[in-house]
This record gives structure tokens, C-alpha cells and sequence, in this order.
């Protein structure tokens, strides 16, 4: 890539580190919405449910725009 400072984390990931870089990254990624998800199904309130399921909800998006972007 030529400018590193500019691009999407994926793609950055992806040249440096290859398949297994992407990945890695989005089993992070996919591990930190499933723990959202399980804090929201653990959660007392109706509203700290519907919170944790919104800022889930809002991740994933974020993540699979910027994915699709980048592919």
C-alpha cells in the first residue's frame, strides 16, 4: 500500500501479515460482538439490554461497511 497512515486497518493487516492476518482480526472482531451480545442477554433491565444490543448492533455495521470497502 502506499500510504499506510491513510487506509482501512484490514487492508494494512491483510498485505503485512496475509490470510491468516485478516483473520486473526476478524475473530477479534467477532469475539468482541459475541461478548457484547452475552453481556446484553445477562443483562437485568430491559434498557442495559437494549443498549448493549444497539452498540453491538452499531459495531457490526461499522465493521461490515468498512470490510466491504476494503474488499
Amino acid at each position: 500500500l502506499p500510504e499506510f497512515h491513510t487506509d482501512f486497518v484490514l487492508s494494512v493487516l491483510a498485505e503485512e501479515f496475509g490470510l491468516v492476518g485478516g483473520l486473526v482480526l476478524l475473530a477479534l472482531y467477532l469475539a468482541i460482538l459475541f461478548v457484547t451480545l452475552a453481556i446484553a442477554m445477562r443483562a437485568r433491565t430491559q434498557f442495559a439490554r437494549l443498549v448493549c444490543g444497539g452498540m453491538a448492533a452499531t459495531l457490526f455495521l461499522h465493521l461490515a461497511i468498512n470490510m466491504a470497502m476494503v474488499m
